[in-house]
């Protein structure tokens, strides 16, 4: 199919492009950051100059957001934003986690037989155990320890599941 007409395409409009650049259609500019050519006079002024630049992100609706669920049952202002202006950029491509995004945990010892010990003694006996143990109360005794340190204080991936595509904006006609 080949569109001839686009006197209806708002100038800006954006689309997603499952083919590559070769066969973009005539109007149209990748959105890859790239300088926008002057005979695209009016969308150059508008978006000071460069197409926006998609590469590795995703788009996220411009507008105002509020704490309350959607109908969907999804929450869209997790980090008590309130706007997203038009052509704001965020994210980050790799995210190191801090104390407060883990959630809330501790660490347990489990010391088996709390209050009792075990201790083992040389003496003479009837045996033939060199030693005997004896199963006696503890007294006093107390198990001052820590958890070793793990992790690798690393970044992880925040990406979500993907398709790669294209996108292309309508720059007008020349």
């Amino acid at each position: 199919m080949t569109i001839t007409d686009f006197t209806q395409v708002p100038l800006g409009t954006i689309l997603p492009f499952v083919f590559n650049d070769s066969l973009i259609p005539d109007g149209w500019l990748k959105c890859d950051g790239r300088e926008i050519p002057v005979k695209y006079k009016t969308l150059r002024e508008l978006l000071n100059g460069y197409t926006p630049n998609f590469a590795g992100r995703t788009l996220i609706g411009a507008g105002e957001a509020n704490n309350n669920s959607q109908s969907d049952g999804t929450y869209p202002n997790f980090d008590n934003k309130t706007s997203w202006p038009l052509g704001q950029t965020g994210g980050e491509y790799k995210h190191r986690l801090t104390v407060g995004e883990i959630p809330s945990h501790n660490h347990t010892i489990n010391n088996g037989d709390f209050g009792l010990h075990r201790r083992s003694f040389d003496g003479n006996s009837d045996s033939d155990l060199p030693y005997k143990t004896k199963l006696e109360p503890a007294k006093g005794d107390r198990i001052l320890s820590g958890t070793d340190r793990t992790g690798g204080d690393g970044f992880h991936n925040t990406m979500q599941p993907y398709y790669v595509i294209n996108y292309i904006i309508y720059a007008g006609s020349e």
